[in-house]
């Protein structure tokens, strides 16, 4: 508004200016005048062009300044969305690391949980195996017990009625097992002499026998 109201007086003043010298043509006076009118005129003139100029400058720098503080304000803006995108980030991949260690947690306690159920099972096998081992090695144990002795009872049945058909004398041959299912080990409670180094009693059904323990020769026999 001031810029137009400026441009119009200017332009008045042209149009009266050569009026006024054709009027005050033959007076010195006035012309000095009209000069000083016009002179105060053009410093007014261009004392209101500086205030223009200073307005606007004056606005160009508020305008500088508001742009600049927008920029900021926007920048801010762009920063604080910036960091609060990183923080959520961050917290989405903690987040995100947290059920990961869960679930390989997870897993690995499932996986134990698996290996100490194999080794039950494994243990369970192995007990089940030994226990079977020891069921078979306790039958055949006992099988082979039952077959020995059931072969002892025959040996000595047998021996028994050999004995009561042989009439044993100095002199003869006693076999090895036969000396060994018939030692007499406490032959002091039967009354007998001591055996002496390298031999031993036996004991028949009709007599005792000495005999050597490398041999088996007999060297004395009583009849009771």
């Amino acid at each position: 508004m001031r810029n137009r109201i400026s441009r119009t007086a200017f332009c008045l003043s042209l149009f009266l200016s050569p009026i006024t010298v054709l009027a005050w043509n033959g007076d010195d006076g006035q012309r000095q005048q009209w000069q000083a009118e016009q002179q105060r005129q053009w410093q007014e003139r261009q004392r209101q062009q500086q205030e223009q100029q200073r307005q606007q400058q004056e606005q160009q720098r508020q305008r500088q300044e508001e742009q600049h503080r927008r920029r900021e304000e926007q920048q801010r803006q762009a920063a604080e969305r910036h960091r609060q995108e990183d923080e959520r980030r961050r917290q989405e991949q903690w987040q995100h690391q947290a059920r990961e260690q869960q679930q390989r947690q997870e897993q690995q306690r499932r996986w134990q949980e698996e290996q100490r159920q194999a080794s039950e099972r494994e243990r369970r096998w192995q007990e089940e195996q030994r226990r079977q081992r020891e069921d078979d090695w306790r039958r055949r144990e006992e099988a082979r017990r039952h077959q020995y002795e059931q072969q002892r009872r025959w040996e000595e049945a047998n021996y028994r009625r050999q004995d009561q058909r042989r009439r044993w004398s100095v002199g003869q041959h006693v076999p090895w097992d036969y000396s060994r299912s018939h030692y007499l080990r406490n032959w002091r409670a039967h009354d007998l002499p001591h055996p002496g180094r390298g031999r031993q009693w036996l004991k028949t059904d009709s007599a005792y026998l000495l005999v050597d323990n490398s041999s088996g020769k007999v060297r004395r026999v009583i009849r009771r």
